[in-house]
């Protein structure tokens, strides 16, 4: 995570910032604009004291706790590349018009049974006696 802010951190997005919420360790950062949304699951700094500070302050227990560790990892989850993937889509067939919206649509359906399908038959493929 950015140790500093300069001209080229405050317009950067971390992208590594959602990894390490998965590992459920704590985060330390710069206070970047990009993290202000992430304040409440991250530890921004504005000086180097404060940096290490928070550093400090992630190896204690109440930071490590069971209940931290997943609510980091649930916030990763919601910033998983499928799920950013598919909101990327999404917003370019929308502003295509109807046509690409209905496709992407119909396609998602597809493929959501297909992983059903695919799944159900993964589960069944074994028993199958000769």
């Amino acid at each position: 995570m950015p140790d500093c802010v300069d001209e080229y951190t405050k317009y950067i997005y971390p992208l590594k910032l959602h990894e390490y919420l998965a590992s459920g360790r704590p985060v330390v950062s710069f206070r970047i604009r990009s993290l202000a949304r992430f304040a409440e699951f991250v530890m921004r700094t504005s000086t180097h004291d404060e940096w290490s500070q928070a550093i400090a302050k992630s190896l204690t227990a109440s930071v490590g706790s069971t209940a931290q560790v997943e609510i980091r990892r649930n916030i990763a989850r919601k910033h998983d590349w499928d799920i950013l993937v598919e909101r990327i889509a999404r917003t370019l067939c929308q502003r295509l018009g109807p046509t690409y919206i209905d496709r992407f649509n119909w396609i998602s359906a597809k493929d959501s049974l297909g992983d059903l399908v695919d799944t159900d038959f993964a589960d069944t493929a074994g028993s199958c006696q000769m």
